[in-house]
C-alpha cells in the first residue's frame, strides 16, 4: 500500500519511485525550519540581552545624573517617595506636571495646585527631564501625601554626547543631504520631509511625552488600575480652583456625546474678554494642535485606543507630540470628532513670559491668574453644559512638519511603548 502511494506512473507501465526523493525533501524542510528556529531564538536572546544592558546603563546614568545635582539627603527622600512608599490613599484624579527648572514660574504652578478644591483627591505626578534641587525641595515640602517624582530616563541631559542627544559623528541639522552623503555620517540617509537632519532638542519633547504617557498608564504601580481622568500640565501651566468641579461636569457629558473624545481644559491664547455665553459653551470638534488647546485630559480607555496605533504615531514625521497625537486621533481612531473643549479656560498658560520679560513679574502673573479664576465662579461651572454645543467636520489629511524621520527616534519611540 505504501509502495503504491509512492509510485507515480508515467506513460507506459514504467514506475518511477519517488519515496526516497520525498523523504529527502522532507528532511531538507525540517532542517530549514530548525535553522530558522535557531536563528529566531538567537536574535531574540541577543535583543533581550541588549535591552537589559541598555536598561541597566540607563538606570546607572539616571542615578548618577540625579545624585550629581541633589544633596544625598534629598536623594534619599526622593527614593522613598518614588520607589518605597506604597501607602497612597485612594484618589479620584491624576494630574501629571512637567516640572520646570524655572523656579519662580514653578512656584506659581505649585500654588495654583494647592488652591484647587479637593486637591487631596488627586495623585500628583511630577515629571523631570532636567534636575534642579530647588524644584525637588519645593515638591518634597508640599503638604500632600499623594505625590511622586518620575525622572525621564532618555533625557538629553543624561546623554549629552550620545543618542538621544547629539552624537559627535552625526550629521548636523544645518547640513544638506548632499553634504551628509559626502561625509557619510551615521544618519546621512534620514533627512525629514524638509530635507533636514534631526535636532535633538526638538525631538526630545516628543520622546518625553510618549515616555511619560506610557509610564503613567502602563508601568507605574500606583496608576496601574486607575480608569479615571488624567490631566496633563505642561511647563508654565496653572489650574483654576474649580478645575475638578468642571471636570466632574464634563466627564459624563463626554460619555454621552463623544466617548472617544479627548477633553481640553484651556487654551494658550488670551481669554480675558470672552462673554458669559461663550464661557458656558462646549465645543465638539476634530483635535487640531495649532488651535492652542492645553490641559489635556486622558483616560485609560482613550489611551488604549491611541496606543493601538503606536507605529503610526512613531512614524509620523513631525517633532511636535501634539501633531502626532492629532494624526492618530483624526486619521486612525477615526471618530467624527476627537476633542471636547470648553469656552472658558480652567488651565492657564503663562508661556508668553518666556517671550516677554515685562510680563514675567510675580505680581503680574498672580494678578492675571486671580482675575481669570474669579470670573470662573460657581454659576459658570453649574450652567456650563447649558450653553452652545457645536460639531465640526474632520479636517483634511495632515501635512508632516518634519523633525522626526531619523530611524533612531522612531525605534526608541516604539521601544518605549513595549
Amino acid at each position: 500500500m505504501i509502495t503504491k502511494c509512492a509510485v507515480c506512473l508515467l506513460g507506459s507501465s514504467s514506475p518511477v519511485i519517488v519515496m526516497s526523493e520525498s523523504r529527502s525533501v522532507s528532511k531538507f524542510v525540517d532542517l530549514v525550519l530548525l535553522l530558522v528556529c535557531v536563528l529566531v531564538i538567537t536574535c531574540f536572546t541577543f535583543l533581550l540581552r541588549l535591552t537589559r544592558e541598555f536598561s541597566e546603563e540607563e538606570s546607572q546614568r539616571k542615578t548618577s545624573y540625579i545624585t550629581s545635582h541633589v544633596s544625598p539627603q534629598l536623594f534619599k527622600d526622593l527614593r522613598y517617595q518614588t520607589a518605597e512608599s506604597k501607602d497612597y490613599s485612594v484618589f479620584n484624579y491624576v494630574i501629571i506636571v512637567h516640572a520646570s527648572t524655572d523656579i519662580t514660574a514653578f512656584k506659581f504652578v505649585l500654588q495654583s495646585l494647592l488652591q484647587v478644591d479637593r486637591i487631596k483627591d488627586v495623585f500628583l505626578i511630577f515629571v523631570h527631564d532636567e534636575i534642579d534641587e530647588s524644584v525637588l525641595e519645593d515638591i518634597s515640602l508640599l503638604p500632600l501625601h499623594n505625590k511622586a517624582n518620575l525622572f525621564f530616563e532618555h533625557s538629553i541631559y543624561i546623554y549629552p554626547d550620545k543618542f538621544p542627544s547629539f552624537t559627535p559623528s552625526d550629521c548636523t541639522w544645518d547640513m544638506s543631504k548632499e553634504q551628509g552623503e559626502a561625509v557619510r555620517c551615521p544618519n546621512h540617509e534620514w533627512t525629514d520631509v524638509k530635507g533636514e537632519y534631526r535636532r535633538p532638542w526638538l525631538s526630545h519633547g516628543r520622546h518625553l511625552w510618549w515616555w511619560m504617557m506610557n509610564t503613567v498608564f502602563e508601568r507605574l504601580n500606583e496608576t496601574n488600575d486607575f480608569w479615571g481622568p488624567v490631566i496633563l500640565l505642561e511647563r508654565h501651566q496653572m489650574v483654576s480652583r474649580k478645575v475638578l468641579d468642571v471636570l466632574d461636569r464634563l466627564v459624563p457629558f463626554t460619555n454621552r456625546h463623544c466617548k472617544d473624545c479627548l477633553i481640553t481644559l484651556g487654551n494658550s491664547r488670551s481669554h480675558d474678554n470672552r462673554k458669559l455665553p461663550y464661557m458656558r459653551s462646549v465645543n465638539i470638534l476634530p483635535f487640531a494642535a495649532e488651535d492652542g488647546h492645553i490641559g489635556f485630559v486622558f483616560n485609560r480607555k482613550l489611551w488604549r485606543r491611541i496606543k493601538r496605533y503606536t507605529n503610526q504615531f512613531c512614524e509620523f514625521d513631525d517633532h511636535h507630540w501634539s501633531r502626532g497625537l492629532q494624526y492618530v486621533l483624526n486619521h486612525w481612531v477615526k471618530t467624527s470628532s476627537s476633542e471636547i473643549s470648553i469656552g472658558f479656560p480652567n488651565v492657564y498658560s503663562f508661556q508668553k513670559c518666556k517671550r516677554n520679560d515685562s510680563l514675567c513679574s510675580g505680581d503680574q502673573i498672580k494678578t492675571y491668574y486671580e482675575n481669570l479664576d474669579n470670573r470662573l465662579n460657581v454659576d459658570v461651572v453649574h450652567n456650563m453644559l447649558l450653553g452652545i454645543v457645536s460639531k465640526s467636520p474632520v479636517k483634511s489629511k495632515m501635512r508632516e512638519g518634519g523633525g522626526w524621520r531619523d530611524i533612531r527616534d522612531q525605534t526608541l519611540c516604539r521601544l518605549m511603548a513595549k
